[in-house]
């Protein structure tokens, strides 16, 4: 019965350079925080001088 479960176990290593390693939640936490960024901007526009 084998069949009837998926066996989620994904690497969260994307990649490995020397001592640096690139993980997937480090590129989503990076990826929220520019879209977070960019939506403050439009949300409060900068104020013009007078």
């Amino acid at each position: 019965m084998n069949l009837m479960y998926i066996n989620w176990n994904p690497d969260p290593i994307i990649f490995s350079l020397g001592g640096f390693s690139l993980r997937w939640y480090s590129v989503f936490w990076g990826h929220c925080h520019s879209i977070g960024q960019h939506r403050g901007a439009q949300d409060f526009p900068k104020e013009k001088d007078v």
